[in-house]
């Protein structure tokens, strides 16, 4: 089978002076440039490592190690080597090329690929190779400039993958939005936390306890508002509130869960208009009948009441799926607001 046609890569006016062939693919590019954005290329394209070649001061090679990694290494130094070991990666060799031109793009500060700004694998393979190549602040820009819509909805089924990925890139706006949604998920489901990369559990654990009480303290406020409509001595616009509830209790709303997102979406989305023969009770049970502009009145008032206090916890906080409120397809609170001074790099460091 004959060779893949090398991909070049050059700057306007440069001349590509280096030679990097990666599972059999030759990538062709400029040493200046590798070096001004990659410390692995300003620690290993230096003077003493250039070759005798005609054609390229530097070339270099891949090679699977013991543990079925892979990293570039001197032409000259893998000729004579023992046969490649297999690759141990959740992906290809065509996966780990095509991640590689990916890096080399970013590298140039070019655009990637369309076919992997919709791929979520392209860009946790981009990262990965970006942290060993030790260029992450550029590869880092690109990602934040070029990510697709249809690529961030992989965020919500691995969130805390995502937490990780988007930490290691230091982008704010990423990792603000994976850390929404692990929250969101980790109310419903605690064990999640496990999973969260340690350096981060403590500040996952400090927003799920702010969540945690919030839900809490909305639910106080409901038995509150419900208590004090059934004991008003008149007729009261909290009185509206507990068919509502009891309303979602016999739907099976969210099942036996009263503290999710949609029990709380559809209190949201209720209607507290008296029934239609108008009719509440009054302290002593007696039926009271509530003429029109009477009813309009409550019916306005316990809309207020509930929006007040519900719509803070139904807010949408994402930054790429964000909107006004959380809709009922979402099965997590996506209301966390995560402080600037939380993230947890030093936003003053330019490499890393």
């Amino acid at each position: 089978m004959a060779a893949p046609k090398p991909i070049v890569l050059v700057s306007p006016g440069g001349t590509p002076d280096t030679c990097l062939t990666v599972f059999g693919q030759e990538f062709h590019a400029e040493s200046a440039v590798l070096r001004l954005q990659s410390g692995f290329f300003r620690t290993f394209l230096t003077a003493e490592a250039k070759t005798s070649s005609s054609n390229f001061q530097y070339e270099y090679i891949s090679k699977v190690d013991k543990d079925g990694t892979w990293g570039l290494q001197p032409k000259s130094t893998v000729n004579d080597a023992p046969a490649p070991q297999d690759l141990m990666l959740n992906t290809t060799k065509e996966d780990e090329v095509r991640g590689f031109d990916n890096l080399l793009r970013a590298l140039y500060a070019r655009r990637l690929p369309y076919s992997s700004l919709y791929d979520y694998t392209d860009i946790v393979t981009l990262v990965r190779l970006a942290d060993y190549y030790i260029a992450l602040p550029i590869v880092s820009t690109i990602v934040d400039a070029s990510i697709s819509s249809e690529c961030l909805k992989n965020i919500s089924v691995d969130c805390v993958g995502t937490l990780k990925l988007a930490f290691n890139l230091r982008s704010p706006k990423l990792f603000t939005e994976a850390f929404i949604l692990t929250v969101g998920q980790a109310y419903r489901e605690p064990d999640v936390v496990l999973a969260v990369d340690t350096r981060l559990q403590t500040l996952v654990y400090k927003y799920l306890a702010r969540l945690t009480a919030n839900v809490s303290s909305i639910s106080h406020e409901l038995h509150r508002l419900i208590g004090e409509g059934l004991n008003a001595p008149l007729l009261h616009a909290n009185q509206l509130i507990l068919p509502a509830i009891q309303s979602a209790v016999q739907q099976g709303v969210c099942g036996t869960r009263a503290k999710e997102p949609c029990f709380y979406r559809y209190l949201l989305d209720a209607s507290y208009k008296p029934q239609d023969v108008q009719y509440l009770r009054n302290r002593k049970g007696t039926a009271v009948f509530v003429p029109p502009p009477q009813a309009a009145d409550l019916e306005a008032e316990a809309t207020s009441t509930i929006s007040r206090l519900i719509k803070p916890l139904m807010a949408n906080n994402l930054q790429y799926q964000g909107g006004e409120l959380v809709g009922k397809d979402w099965d997590y609170f996506l209301c966390t607001r995560l402080d600037d001074w939380d993230l947890p790099w030093d936003p003053t460091e330019t490499d890393w």
